[in-house]
């Protein structure tokens, strides 16, 4: 695969916290770095489970920033960049349905996607793509698929369940530039845990906030989901 291609997501790795480092091992002409869904003194019961890997060529190395998110275990992302344009790759593994709209696993496929878009939505890029294992049949009337679909409706984006081949140019450099990791360590709401009394709290400190907010009329005039207008994210 790293033959034939330039960067490589990949899902279920089953590596743990210190056995990661072995995707660096894979390919002598890639960068990889990736994020185990286990500590290594968890106790497991049964086989490894989870996991997610980023592989990069070290020749595209000087326009490519991985980057992780805090204690995020089902996500994390590549920013491309060169001159004015730039490009976000988000790479996701998503828990699996077990039947109910009230387990865990349904709860936290709702905080991992919603934690997608919220990136996608405070990058100064307009070009990003979600990438992965989302678990969900998108094509069946399935809870995680219609969730899926909901997603890409409400946010402008295109759904394909197919296996995805994409190309674009960048200037290689024979020159190995050094690998670039970065951990972003903000403050998300885990609103897969909140309580009543959490939401409430939430409205009484941040609405008087948001109705401060000025926003132009053109902003809301504006029903392009894929709108390109970078004055109309500026608000």
């Amino acid at each position: 695969m790293c033959c034939n291609s330039d960067i490589v997501f990949l899902q279920e790795t089953w590596l743990s916290s210190s056995e990661v480092v072995i995707l660096k091992a894979l390919h002598p002409d890639f960068y990889a770095d990736g994020v185990s869904a286990f500590q290594d003194d968890e106790q497991l019961i049964g086989r490894p489970h989870g996991g997610i890997g980023n592989l990069w060529r070290k020749a595209l190395g000087a326009h490519v920033n991985c980057l992780k998110y805090d204690v995020e275990r089902r996500l994390m992302a590549l920013s491309v960049k060169h001159g004015s344009h730039s490009l976000l790759l988000l790479n996701v593994y998503l828990p699996y349905f077990t039947g109910s709209d009230n387990d865990d696993n349904y709860h936290e496929f709702m905080a991992v996607i919603g934690k997608a878009i919220g990136i996608i939505g405070t990058s100064p890029t307009l070009n990003a793509c979600i990438i992965g294992d989302f678990n969900a049949c998108t094509t069946r009337n399935t809870l995680f698929g219609k969730a899926i679909r909901l997603m890409c409706d409400d946010n402008g984006l295109l759904l394909n369940h197919f296996p995805l081949a994409m190309s674009f140019e960048l200037p290689t450099s024979e020159l190995r530039e050094p690998v670039r990791s970065t951990t972003i360590r903000a403050n998300i709401a885990s609103w897969e845990r909140v309580t009543k009394s959490d939401i409430e709290a939430y409205h009484r400190r941040y609405s008087p906030l948001l109705s401060s907010i000025a926003i132009p009329h053109v902003a809301f005039l504006c029903f392009d989901a894929r709108c390109d207008n970078i004055s109309h994210r500026d608000y």
